[in-house]
């Protein structure tokens, strides 16, 4: 027993030797390293070397752990239900709607007693109407309406007053301002530059709020 231990001793030797002459030192080391890990090697890691060695594979549960993340994350945006995004003119039509009550309601004020009513409120509706008071009387005598959703465009009407011609015609809201599209019918005609919220307004209401006799 003890020629054969001898002998494979021997033979270990002769095999390191052989190894070192082909083999880097650093990778020899590891190499004697590796042969003499016991038959149950214990992997808990506490040996410093070990987790110097090992510590630089961290990125793979670093990746794993982003990955399950943002697979949750997909999950969870697919059963939330979609929301379009609100068109580019709305911001527009909430001015023009605020700046008509607005000046609806100063109006009403300086002449002491409600004359006219805005029907719309922003983000509820595409629709205005201006109502002309008494409410025995109640006549829709404005009405502006977002006609396409896609280009933004608005359809002013005015009815008659008396024997006169009312006040038709079509805008579009872009850019944050309206301009006034061709063949407007009616009295003042619109400005050819685009138009503001408030200038807009203005246009639309001070014939009516202000009639010439």
């Amino acid at each position: 027993m003890l020629a054969l231990a001898v002998q494979g001793r021997f033979r270990h030797e002769q095999s390191r030797r052989m190894f070192q002459q082909f083999v880097p030192h650093s990778y020899a080391v590891l190499w004697l390293r590796i042969t003499r890990l016991p038959e149950k090697p214990n992997f808990t890691l506490r040996s410093p070397n070990h987790r110097r060695i090992l510590g630089p594979m961290s990125w793979v549960t670093d990746r794993v752990a982003y990955d399950e993340r943002m697979e949750r994350i997909d999950k969870t945006l697919q059963s939330l239900p979609y929301t379009p995004a609100p068109p580019a003119w709305l911001s527009v039509w909430e001015e023009i709607n605020v700046s008509a009550q607005a000046a609806v309601r100063e109006f009403n004020h300086k002449k002491g007693s409600e004359q006219f009513r805005v029907s719309a409120w922003p983000n509820k509706s595409v629709i205005m109407e201006v109502i002309s008071l008494p409410a025995a009387h109640r006549v829709a005598t404005l009405v502006l309406q977002v006609t396409d959703e896609q280009t933004g465009d608005l359809g002013l009407t005015c009815p008659p007053v008396g024997e006169g011609i009312g006040r038709r015609g079509k805008f579009r809201m872009r850019d944050g301002k309206i301009k006034a599209l061709e063949n407007f019918v009616g009295v003042p005609q619109p400005p050819t530059t685009p138009m503001t919220a408030a200038e807009f307004v203005r246009f639309i209401l001070e014939p009516l709020l202000f009639r010439t006799k």
